[in-house]
């Protein structure tokens, strides 16, 4: 069903494809996970071309604000897969962030990360 938020992860999706040239076999849509007992789905998550988790991407509506809660939500998906780069977006606008787990820092990022 094509909702809002399925509108913003489809156009995510194509941009990452056809802009970023990211081999559209190195994206997996609603990737499952556990987190605690929980489980969850990642919206986007990118593999590296060495086939490890690289990035992940939460997408939602244009109507949701994307506020510390939605960085939260994909903090919590980094984590639990130890994925460097997250990205937030809901069609309007994108983040990018680079965790650093080693330090244990974050920086935002300026541009959509580069896949290696």
């Amino acid at each position: 069903m094509l909702t809002e938020e399925e509108w913003v992860r489809q156009h995510m999706i194509w941009y990452m494809i056809e802009e970023q040239k990211i081999p559209a076999g190195l994206i997996r849509i609603e990737s499952g996970l556990k987190y605690e007992k929980l489980k969850k789905r990642t919206d986007i998550l990118v593999h590296g071309r060495n086939g490890l988790p690289y990035l992940v991407v939460e997408c939602k509506s244009p109507r949701i604000k994307l506020d510390k809660d939605v960085l939260f939500q994909a903090g919590i998906y980094s984590s639990s897969l130890k994925v460097s780069f997250i990205g937030v977006t809901n069609g309007l606008q994108h983040f990018f962030w680079h965790v650093d787990f080693e330090h244990g820092q974050t920086e935002i990022l300026s541009e959509f990360p580069a896949i290696l």
